[in-house]
C-alpha cells in the first residue's frame, strides 16, 4: 500500500496507543433491506462482520451512514484487515547488544484511493513498531476512511493495546556450514476494532554466527551459579559457574574466577592558604559526577569483558574543596550464546565524610607576616550493596595566616 502522503506521526515511550473511534457512537441497526447490506441510522456505523483469510489474518467490513444537508442519507461500506498471528521471520545479528526495553512507535498515513458514489475513501495505514535498537518488529493494521462533500463519515479506526513481549533462549543450529545461535523474539498486541478485539503476535528469530558448523560449536550455556568469595580494597572475586552442553555430545562445567576492581583514590596534593580564618571550618556540599566508562580489558579468550566506570567525587569546605577519585569495574560474560551480566553490585553509592582540623607547631614568621600551620586529615568512607566499605584519607598541612 502506497503511503507517499504522512497525515500524522505519533510517538509513544508508553506500550499503550488509542486511536479512538470516531465520536459518532452505533445505534441499533434497523431491518436489513432486501438487498442483504445492514442498514444503519444517519451519523452512524454499523456492526463490523469479519472473515477469516487464506493468510490467517482477518479481514473486516462494516456500513457507515451519513445524513445529508439537503435531507436524507448517504452509505458506504467501509473495510480494514488484520494480519495472520504468529508470523515469524529471520534475522541476523552480530552480537546480542539490544535495548533492555522496547521503544514503541506508530505512524498513521492515508492516501486517496478512489471516489465511490460521492464518496472519497481514503486507504489508512496504522503501522505499530517494536524496536530494540539492533532489530524491530513491525505490525501492520489497513482500514478505510471517507469523506462526502468535505465532511467525515463515521469511522471505526484500531485502538492498539500492547501486551509486551518476551525473548526465548532457542539450541544452535547450522545453516549453509555455519553454527548459529539463536534467540526467538515474541511480541503481542491487542487490536481493537469496532468494538471487537483481537490478539496478533509476531515473532523475530535472532541469529548469531557461533563459527564453522564442522567444528564444535555451543549448543547451550546456561548460567548455574555466581558468588562473591572474597572482599578486598582493589577488588572483589566473582566465582562464575556455567553449565555448556555442545555440538559433539560434551557437556561441561565451566568455572571463571573474575577479579574486578574497586577502590577510592585521594587525588588532593596542595591547599592554597588561608587567610581570616574563624576556626569555623565545615564540609558546604558533596558532589559525586557521573564519570566516565570506558572498556578496559578481556580475560578467558575474550569471554569476559571488564567496562570501567571512574567518577570524582568533591568535598566543598567553606575555604577549600577536595578531591577523590572513585573507580569500579562492570563485567559481562559473552560466549555467543549466554549474555551474562548480573554480577554482584560493587560500586560505591553511600559516603561517609569525617575530619579533623587541628595546630600543628609554634606560630611563625613566613617573612610575610605570622601564621601557623593546621594539620588538615579527612577521611571518606564509600559503602556499596555488595562490596565491603572502602576508604581513603586526605593528610595535608594548611597554613593559615593570621
Amino acid at each position: 500500500m502506497n503511503q507517499r502522503n504522512l497525515f500524522k506521526i505519533i510517538a509513544l515511550p508508553v506500550c499503550l496507543l488509542a486511536f479512538g473511534l470516531a465520536s459518532c457512537e452505533k445505534d441499533e441497526a434497523v431491518t436489513p433491506p432486501d438487498s442483504g447490506g445492514e442498514q444503519v441510522l444517519p451519523g452512524t456505523a454499523g456492526e463490523v462482520t469479519e472473515a477469516v483469510t487464506t493468510e490467517g489474518g482477518y479481514a473486516l467490513s462494516y456500513r457507515s451512514c451519513i445524513a445529508l444537508p439537503e435531507g436524507g442519507s448517504a452509505e458506504v461500506d467501509l473495510t480494514a484487515s488484520l494480519p495472520a498471528s504468529g508470523t515469524t521471520t529471520e534475522e541476523i545479528v552480530s552480537n546480542w547488544d539490544y535495548a533492555e526495553e522496547a521503544a514503541i512507535n506508530s505512524v498513521y498515513s492515508g492516501e486517496f484511493n478512489r471516489e465511490e458514489n460521492g464518496f472519497i475513501i481514503t486507504d489508512s495505514l496504522l503501522v505499530y513498531t517494536v524496536s530494540y535498537g539492533t532489530f524491530e518488529l513491525t505490525f501492520e493494521f489497513p482500514y478505510e476512511t471517507a469523506q462526502y462533500d468535505g465532511t467525515d463519515v463515521p469511522e471505526y479506526r484500531f485502538e492498539i493495546k500492547d501486551k509486551g513481549g518476551k525473548f526465548e533462549l532457542i539450541d544452535s543450529k547450522e545453516r549453509d556450514g555455519k553454527a548459529y545461535a539463536l534467540r526467538e523474539y515474541t511480541h503481542t498486541v491487542e487490536a481493537v476494532f469496532g468494538g471487537k478485539s483481537y490478539e496478533v503476535s509476531k515473532s523475530i528469530l535472532l541469529m548469531r554466527e557461533l563459527g564453522p558448523a564442522n567444528e564444535p560449536y555451543l549448543l547451550s550455556s546456561i548460567a548455574e551459579s555466581c558468588k562473591m568469595e572474597e572482599v578486598v580494597m582493589d577488588g572483589v572475586t566473582y566465582i562464575f559457574t556455567v553449565n555448556q552442553i555442545w555440538s559433539d555430545k560434551q557437556s561441561k562445567s565451566m568455572e571463571y574466577y573474575i577479579v574486578p576492581g574497586v577502590w577510592i583514590d585521594e587525588k588532593t596534593t596542595h591547599l592554597p592558604e588561608i587567610s581570616n580564618y574563624a576556626d569555623d571550618l565545615y564540609i558546604k556540599n558533596t558532589t559525586l559526577n557521573e564519570g566516565i566508562r570506558t572498556h578496559s580489558n578481556y580475560t578467558y579468550d575474550g569471554l569476559i569483558s571488564y567496562f570501567r566506570t571512574t567518577q570524582s567525587y568533591l568535598v566543598e569546605f567553606n575555604y577549600f574543596v577536595l578531591e577523590y577519585e572513585f573507580c569500579h569495574d562492570d563485567v559481562i560474560y559473552d560466549d555467543g550464546v549466554l549474555v551474562y551480566k548480573d554480577f554482584p553490585d560493587i560500586k560505591f553509592t553511600d559516603f561517609e565524610n569525617s575530619f579533623t582540623f587541628e595546630k600543628e607547631g609554634e606560630v611563625y614568621d613566613d617573612g610575610n607576616g605570622p601564621c601557623q600551620n593546621y594539620r588538615l586529615i579527612h577521611t571518606l568512607v564509600g559503602r556499596g550493596v555488595d562490596a565491603d566499605p572502602g576508604t581513603a584519607t586526605t593528610d595535608l598541612i594548611v597554613k593559615v595566616r593570621l
